[in-house]
């Protein structure tokens, strides 16, 4: 029913104007509303419901018809709308166009609708050919339309609709298609709302989750392919009007799939929250990953005929909904917590778990992609990692990459193939090379294409920037947590997941999550591949070696020095050639990498030195400075070495007898062998 329009009245508060849209209501005066009363045991066919935003309460309310307060609220919290802090009106409250309702009888005439439904199956006029040639335009055989007694007026095709299968005809809907191709027209009995249809479905399969179209054709359609997948059924008001009462639906799982347009996706976000809050499990089910095109208007019915779809394509997206989707803030009961956890079982023994989320993140230059290829070669293969960590069982893999392109990729990979001793051509790996949003409709439709055809057990995105949403901001810690959440949901479960990513560019860097330049990752990744120059790389040469860390909250982690040899690097090809080799070594955790700890040596070796030709000359400032200019290493370094001096004894700082601030060392390293020199006795006197 519409709602009238005022342009003096002022906008209605939000609880008014959720009622107003639920219920269909007319507006009446500038804060006063008619509709149908709610109360499901109050047919209502006068508008006998009145309501208005209150003083004190944010929605009062007050039906001619009925004295039901507790039938009222059962009727609203079957709309969807809350009761809290809502109440009836006193009984003062009239509203002037609301008369005292009678019972709501049936549709006029009950034999009708089975007179137009044998006129539309038997007569071969030519109107009524036209109207099944209209059906079978849509795939709807004569079995389907004629179960729930679609028909024909002669000019309309005929919808009747009751609550129940069996009981009486409750409205009629009339739905005319122009001879000349304009719009059609559609026009209810009087005293029509919009109600769900056709409820004898759901009776039929009580336990079948619900596909909730947006017409009566989709609905029909669906019903007739769905092979016992599921129930469908539609909302009689269209995508704006959702049911006014959803009680058919409470306790049941539906899939919302409306149109693929602008109304459409509104009115099923409007509709599953309705349906949440009277006690569905309602979740949206977005076409356009099925392969409609997004903006379109395409609806169930072109799923089926224009692009071929399937039940079991249906069935799978709800599936991948169903699996994506968790109740939220649901309590979990001590005898649940009390169960046996199932054991964390490797993708990659000793680097990730299966199942496992995060990222593959370095410094510039440190080998990420070809660690990514190798990764996946490895997870595709079954082969060891880097010939070191083993692969449980292969499994498929699609890797998105941004950058690079396909020429070079393909050299890679085929050189690593090689070095792995598999064949490249043989293996469960796909690659696309395209970069773009990863949230964009074109890459979510060609994402889910690309996940229904092969069922991965490993994603990766190399690198994260070129499938950045480019609304998002990089350093926006709280909206790049709902993307990468976003991101994480988007690949099957039981697949692993990761993401290429940069370490910052400026300061000092660690094997850290912390290191990571873009905001949200290293609070995001339940797992991470770290890894940092352990040496400058001697790029014309090909050989890096560098210090990698893996890790996961799921297990803890473990450091190694990892060295890649690629083979010299070709100016006239682009690409290292020869031969190709890596080799993975263990290092303890936190320990410095060889060139760190040949820098520290090197600060170790001045300090030693100054002290060693003139012990009691030089005050701690005296030798920081001195050392500071000879290794050419600030104080931060300095005072690291120094303590680490201190701690292990080679130097004390103690003041030398008549000599106030002066230090004298008690033993040093010689640097040969590593046996201590000390001092003599002349020298401590």
């Amino acid at each position: 029913m519409a709602t009238v329009n005022n342009d003096d009245w002022p906008e209605p508060p939000s609880a008014v104007k959720a009622y107003a849209e639920a219920l269909g209501a007319r507006r009446t005066g500038s804060n006063q509303w008619a509709a149908h009363c709610p109360n499901p045991d109050h047919p209502d066919e006068n508008e006998s419901f009145g309501f208005r935003a209150g003083k004190k309460l944010p929605v009062v309310w007050n039906c001619l018809g009925c004295d039901d307060s507790e039938g009222v609220r059962r009727g609203l919290k079957a709309t969807g709308l809350s009761t809290r802090r809502l109440g009836p009106a006193s009984n003062t409250f009239k509203l002037p166009s609301v008369k005292r309702s009678a019972e709501r009888e049936p549709y006029s005439n009950q034999d009708k609708p089975y007179e137009w439904s044998q006129q539309l199956t038997q007569s071969d006029h030519s109107s009524i050919k036209r109207h099944r040639n209209l059906l079978a335009e849509r795939a709807i055989r004569r079995e389907t339309w004629e179960r729930v007694h679609v028909g024909t007026d002669g000019r309309s095709l005929t919808i009747p609709q009751r609550a129940s299968g069996g009981g009486p005809w409750l409205q009629i809907k009339f739905i005319t298609y122009p001879e000349d191709g304009s719009s059609k027209v559609v026009n209810q009995s009087p005293g029509s709302v919009s109600m769900i249809w056709p409820q004898e479905f759901l009776s039929d399969h009580p336990t079948l989750p619900v596909l909730l179209c947006e017409g009566e054709w989709d609905a029909l359609l669906a019903n007739q392919e769905s092979e016992g997948l599921y129930v469908a059924v539609t909302g009689t008001g269209g995508a704006q009007t959702p049911p006014r009462d959803l009680s058919p639906l409470s306790g049941r799982e539906v899939f919302v799939a409306y149109d693929a347009d602008e109304a459409g996706r509104a009115g099923a976000e409007k509709v599953a929250t309705r349906l949440n809050q009277a006690g569905a499990r309602a979740r949206v089910l977005d076409l356009t990953r099925l392969g409609v095109s997004p903006d379109s208007k395409e609806d169930v019915t072109d799923f089926f005929v224009k692009y071929a779809g399937t039940a079991e394509r249906l069935a799978s997206e709800m599936e991948r909904l169903r699996s994506q989707t968790r109740e939220r803030f649901k309590t979990v009961s001590a005898a649940e917590l009390a169960e046996a956890v199932p054991p964390m079982q490797w993708l990659v023994k000793g680097v990730w778990p299966e199942g496992s989320y995060g990222v593959l993140a370095g410094e510039k230059k440190t080998l990420k992609t070809y660690n990514g290829l190798a990764f996946a070669l490895a997870v595709a293969s079954g082969q060891p990692f880097l010939g070191e960590f083993e692969v449980p069982k292969p499994r498929s893999v699609l890797m998105y990459l941004g950058e690079g392109g396909k020429g070079p990729t393909q050299h890679r990979l085929q050189r690593i193939a090689k070095t792995m001793g598999v064949d490249l051509a043989a293996l469960p790996l796909r690659m696309v090379f395209d970069a773009g949003d990863l949230t964009s409709e074109e890459f979510l439709t060609a994402f889910d294409v690309a996940v229904r055809e092969d069922s991965p057990g490993l994603v990766i995105v190399d690198p994260l920037y070129a499938y950045h949403p480019p609304e998002i901001e990089a350093q926006n810690l709280y909206a790049r947590g709902a993307m990468l959440a976003e991101m994480q949901q988007m690949v099957p479960a039981g697949c692993a997941f990761l993401i290429a990513d940069h370490f910052r560019k400026t300061g000092n860097v660690d094997l850290d999550l912390d290191s990571i330049a873009q905001s949200g990752v290293g609070q995001w990744a339940d797992s991470w591949i770290l890894q940092k120059h352990d040496t400058p790389p001697r790029v014309d040469e090909g050989e890096f070696a560098l210090g990698a860390a893996f890790g996961s909250r799921q297990w803890g982690g473990q450091q190694y020095l990892v060295n890649w040899s690629l083979g010299r690097f070709d100016s006239d090809s682009g690409e290292h050639i020869g031969d190709l080799s890596y080799s993975v070594l263990p290092v303890e955790w936190g320990a410095k990498s060889s060139a760190v700890a040949e820098k520290d040596n090197n600060v170790a070796s001045h300090i030693i030195n100054l002290l060693e030709q003139e012990p009691l000359e030089f005050t701690v400032t005296a030798v920081k400075e001195a050392v500071k200019e000879r290794a050419r290493v600030g104080e931060a370094r300095f005072k690291q070495v120094w303590d680490e001096l201190v701690a292990a004894g080679r130097v004390v700082s103690e003041s030398a007898p008549g000599s106030e601030g002066k230090i004298r060392p008690r033993w040093r390293m010689s640097g040969v062998g590593n046996a201590p020199l000390r001092l003599t006795p002349e020298a401590e006197k």
